[in-house]
């Protein structure tokens, strides 16, 4: 008797999965949509107020949050089906063994001790579907941050360290770009097309040309933060693609056109690249050079000055002394 109430559980059971488990991904997706409208409106609320966006980044911010509201409640009804069904079925069948207990009880075929441990495995039958209840939430935000997770380890890089890499121990400096092509992934054309540039050490070169010239590529094939579709940049004689990635980078400085400051002090974000730099050597002659230093001591507290989340209670100006990269 009791196994006739296995077939409705296991169909009960394939079907609230079959259907839950895409509402709950797609709940999972909406608030993450929630949470960064949330944030990049906080984070840009000056230019959103200078440019009178409130109202309609409030709007687009409450039909993101209505989409998450359908979605969840969506989920929810799914979840408020299954399982008080899963508690009725528990209740019928312990209806159903009580009556077929009772019955030979009476025709003593059957114990009293023998009717409560019955009933004492069908606790221990439904109690764990029943209690699945509580934490198949949590397990599906996990199972979908886990996925996220997952795809994004699996996203091959762009800029592969070589077989076997040619260690960076000391720059001369010398740069060139042979031939050099390269077109941003989903892009319909180039952002460079076979540029030649001759760069020699110590020569100080600007590039200058209209927006979406190129300027920034050429800068980032620089770093080797991607690499060319077509041709080499070539560093004292060598590929970049053959260089030791991380010990090419340890030897550059970038300064990025909008500087990104994490929370601590202004020495620790100007050593950021050099951790093992002196405070007071290493990591303030470079600043002297370029005139940053007086700047840095204008602060209260100097170069122990705090430093806010992204450099917030810094001006344009400080944010930027703050990012120098350090010695290299």
């Amino acid at each position: 008797m009791l196994l006739a109430i296995v077939p409705p559980l296991t169909v009960a059971t394939l079907v609230f999965q079959r259907i839950a488990v895409p509402s709950y991904s797609a709940t999972r997706d909406a608030v993450s949509l929630v949470n960064a409208s949330l944030q990049e409106n906080v984070a840009g609320l000056r230019v959103t107020q200078a440019y009178g966006r409130q109202a309609r980044n409030r709007e687009a911010f409450l039909a993101r949050a209505a989409a998450y509201r359908e979605t969840r409640i969506r989920s929810q009804r799914y979840a408020a089906t299954y399982f008080p069904f899963v508690t009725f079925l528990a209740s019928v069948a312990g209806a159903l063994v009580l009556g077929l207990g009772a019955t030979r009880l009476r025709a003593g075929t059957l114990t009293a001790g023998e009717l409560i441990a019955f009933f004492l495995y069908l606790e221990a039958f439904f109690g764990p579907v029943q209690n699945l209840s509580q934490v198949f939430d949590g397990y599906q935000q996990a199972r979908v941050g886990l996925g996220r997770l997952r795809e994004l380890l699996r996203t091959p890089t762009g800029t592969p360290q070589a077989a076997d890499p040619v260690a960076v121990t000391a720059l001369t400096g010398g740069i060139e770009l042979r031939g050099v092509s390269f077109r941003y992934g989903g892009a319909a054309d180039d952002a460079v097309t076979d540029l030649a540039i001759d760069i020699a050490a110590g020569e100080t070169v600007a590039l200058v040309g209209e927006t979406g010239a190129g300027k920034s590529t050429v800068v980032k094939l620089i770093a080797r933060f991607y690499d060319p579709s077509a041709g080499s940049v070539v560093l004292d004689g060598f590929d970049l693609r053959d260089l030791d990635l991380g010990g090419y980078r340890r030897r550059i400085g970038l300064v990025p056109q909008e500087p990104y400051l994490s929370a601590g002090t202004v020495a620790e974000a100007i050593a950021y690249g050099r951790p093992d730099a002196a405070p007071a050597g290493e990591s303030r002659r470079p600043l002297a050079r370029v005139g940053a230093h007086d700047a840095i001591e204008a602060l209260s507290g100097g170069y122990q000055h705090p430093v806010a989340e992204r450099g917030a209670n810094l001006s344009a100006g400080q944010r930027s002394s703050s990012r120098w990269p350090g010695p290299s």
